[in-house]
């Protein structure tokens, strides 16, 4: 059988205003290409060429009797020429007009769906959690563990539309595209019914779900607003001891025990709380400050959690392990973050303010007087003046006016930038999407590497575009590898290395930090309407919509991990690798994008 290959699989979805460029042939289906039904019954060519309003955009004769309907196999459309079909028999079919004069705009694949009414959306009656008193839960992610997506294609509403939430104590049901938090909820009892479109967009099916938080019988403890400390610091926390959301009284704090679990494993240490010392829970190598409090009411119910609690230092403190450090943010965020490493000058120079706005400035409210002070030697008799850093190791100690004792080192490598980086387009920085481009060389490879940003696309080109939230990070720091052919070497060597920043300014606007340079940076990408449900996903989400999409899905390193030219809104997409995915969709010759987070 003769077979040729399908150069046109992607559904070109283009309105009746359309103008062609040229005069050869131009088939476009006005119609969503994709046809569905609740009966299996027969479909002809006519009916199809009808449905989805096919038609030649440079053929006003253009009529059915021009096409024929072809099966296939794959991306291969065959020889094998169709007429009369049911729904069930092929799961796409391509429709080509003969004698054409275009061969990649001379048919149209067309998908056909038979429809099988839905029984019910979830697998389950009540969804049931017990919280403290006065918290709330975030029901999402089981929800739509429970929830069985369908879809027929004839909903005209977004799915978020077609969820219905219902306070039980209220009685008043909304969509929950009226309400961001509908899945956060505290004691009482919620209705979600869920409608959607089966055989035409007025057949509505619903079915529902109860979910019914509880309140724990257990006393809520925690410390609110600490301070940060120092680690020859004795403090009294009892001011900061909280119990059910008011300061603990001293009738509170009798029935309650502190123990020091710096060290991993085993029971602890008691100690008091009124003059509570960090010599105790903290030393230079080996501890971190982890404070464990009992309390007896809770322990006798026999189902509540004690709690534990990492006081704040105010000098950044190293992991002997790892060098990682770990400290909170504004928001009270756990924030971990490495100052070690390698830096890149600008023009063979490094300011010493990145490691301040970096490390220091994004963390005001733990490092607040944290001073960096620079030496060229390990025994920090050297001190380096001035503000920029020559290429060479530096030892970085770290110290608090307010601490008599406490003290960081940390050692780091600046390195010649060989190049610079540069935007593609004056960029403003925050949340969005940036573009870097480095020199091209004939010949070269490039290897990025980004840190507090997602890679897109680019990685081993010289144009790199990275997604950055500043919510997700405070910082965002991309930095190029080129490789010259071995004929093309220099003094060192054939690699070319540059980087760039991105952080804040003390208005919280974010900024490339050059010495002496601004740059502000304005982002060229809308906000989307289109969602992903559930997010973030254990195992499946779906995107909301109406109709086909071209959509494509990069993890956090820019890899394509999945692409589908004829997704259809609301269908099923299964979960890919944990982490941090970019969705971008186009339909109609609108592209949207969005991120999803692979638990």
């Amino acid at each position: 059988m003769k077979k040729y290959l399908l150069t046109f699989l992607s559904a070109i979805l283009l309105s009746s205003s359309l103008n062609a460029q040229t005069t050869d042939t131009y088939v476009v289906a006005d119609k969503p290409a994709g046809l569905s039904s609740c009966v299996d019954s027969i479909i002809t060519l006519e009916d199809i060429f009808k449905i989805a309003e096919i038609r030649d955009l440079n053929d006003p004769n253009d009529d059915v009797s021009m096409y024929k309907m072809f099966r296939l196999e794959g991306s291969v459309i065959t020889t094998d020429e169709l007429t009369n079909i049911h729904y069930s028999d092929y799961p796409s079919v391509f429709i080509k007009k003969m004698n054409a004069t275009n061969m990649h705009r001379g048919g149209i694949q067309i998908f056909l769906y038979l429809i099988t009414p839905p029984t019910s959306m979830f697998s389950v009656d009540t969804i049931t959690y017990t919280v403290d008193k006065g918290a709330t839960v975030n029901f999402t992610p089981d929800f739509f563990a429970k929830f069985t997506f369908f879809s027929s294609g004839k909903d005209l509403t977004s799915l978020n539309e077609r969820i219905l939430f219902t306070d039980e104590s209220i009685g008043t049901e909304a969509p929950i595209g009226t309400n961001l938090i509908w899945s956060i909820v505290g004691k009482g009892k919620y209705k979600i019914r869920v409608q959607v479109a089966v055989c035409d967009p007025t057949d509505y099916y619903y079915d529902s779900i109860y979910v019914i938080v509880n309140e724990s019988p257990c006393l809520k403890l925690e410390i609110k607003d600490m301070p940060s400390l120092c680690r020859d610091e004795v403090v009294d926390i009892t001011p900061y001891v909280y119990l059910d959301n008011h300061v603990a009284t001293s009738s509170d704090l009798s029935q309650m025990t502190f123990i020091n679990k710096s060290l991993l494993g085993g029971p602890g240490e008691p100690f008091d709380p009124a003059a509570m010392d960090m010599t105790q829970l903290v030393d230079k190598t080996s501890r971190y400050p982890q404070i464990l409090i009992t309390y007896q009411p809770n322990v006798a119910l026999g189902m509540c959690t004690d709690y534990t609690y990492m006081p704040t230092l105010k000098v950044p403190t190293k992991l002997i392990t790892t060098d990682l450090i770990l400290t909170k943010n504004n928001f009270g965020t756990t924030v971990n973050y490495i100052v070690e490493g390698d830096y890149y000058g600008f023009n063979d120079v490094f300011s010493k303010d990145v490691f301040k706005k970096l490390y220091v400035d994004n963390f005001t409210s733990v490092h607040a007087g944290t001073v960096m002070d620079f030496y060229s030697d390990a025994a920090l008799t050297a001190p380096v003046s001035g503000n920029n850093l020559t290429p060479g190791t530096y030892y970085i100690a770290a110290t608090n006016p307010d601490c008599t004792n406490d003290s960081t080192l940390f050692t780091v490598n600046v390195k010649n930038k060989d190049f610079d980086i540069f935007w593609q387009s004056a960029p403003a920085l925050g949340k969005g999407y940036y573009t870097f481009t480095a020199p091209v060389y004939s010949g070269a490879t490039y290897s990025w590497i980004v840190w507090g940003g997602s890679v897109i696309s680019g990685n081993n080109t010289n144009q790199l575009t990275v997604y950055f939230s500043e919510t997700a990070s405070p910082s965002v720091l991309a930095q190029c590898t080129i490789t010259l052919p071995a004929a093309r070497t220099t003094i060192n060597g054939n690699n070319l290395n540059s980087s760039v920043y991105i952080t804040s300014n003390e208005s919280g606007d974010k900024e490339e930090i050059k010495p002496g340079i601004t740059t502000p940076v304005i982002s060229n990408y809308s906000g989307t309407s289109l969602k992903a449900y559930p997010n973030p996903a254990s195992d499946i989400f779906t995107l909301s919509g109406s109709g086909y999409y071209d959509v494509k899905i990069y993890n956090s390193v820019g890899q394509l991990v999945y692409s589908n030219s004829s997704y259809k809104a609301e269908t099923p997409i299964t979960a890919l690798n944990k982490g941090l995915h970019v969705i971008h969709a186009t339909q109609n010759g609108n592209s949207e994008s969005l991120k999803v987070i692979i638990e």
